[in-house]
């Protein structure tokens, strides 16, 4: 292959100027260091304008214990509240009690009130008037099942 030469142009003579480098990184490092202390100056004048500025607080408001925050409040042990909740509402579906003694209603066990449902039907109540009284009356009893009502001598059954 032949050698061809290019007219005009030429390598380099010279290495690079150690004394330009050498000056490049002095004026760097200047630099860096002039700006870090700028900025730990900077910092620390700031934290102590902002310490200066920060008011003490009142001696009520560095009492601990009982106070508390505002309403609403968070829940602090969500699953212990809603396993508490959950055993009162199974108490209050699994077990008798009176609801009004005075006039006779009692709370019954949500399952015994379903066997009694599904072995007797529905109880039958007396139809409520416009006015909003049951037909028999201000206080007419439900009609049981035969057709008597609670209370009283056998009514037509109602449908």
């Amino acid at each position: 292959m032949a050698h061809t030469e290019h007219h005009g142009v030429n390598h380099e003579t010279t290495d690079a100027h150690v004394g330009g480098v050498v000056r490049l990184l002095v004026i760097t490092t200047g630099f860096l260091v002039v700006s870090f202390a700028l900025m730990a100056w900077m910092l620390s004048s700031f934290k102590a304008s902002r310490e200066a500025a920060d008011v003490k607080p009142a001696p009520i408001a560095q009492r601990t214990g009982d106070r508390q925050p505002p309403l609403p409040r968070l829940q602090t042990t969500p699953y212990a509240d809603l396993k508490s909740f959950q055993a009162s509402e199974t108490q209050v579906l699994e077990t008798y009690a009176w609801v009004d003694q005075a006039n006779g209603v009692v709370r019954v066990p949500i399952a015994d009130a379903i066997r009694r449902v599904a072995t007797n039907g529905l109880p039958a109540f007396a139809p409520v008037a416009p006015g909003g009284t049951a037909a028999g009356g201000p206080a007419a009893a439900p009609v049981a099942p035969g057709g008597a009502t609670a209370g009283g001598p056998a009514a037509a059954p109602v449908h």
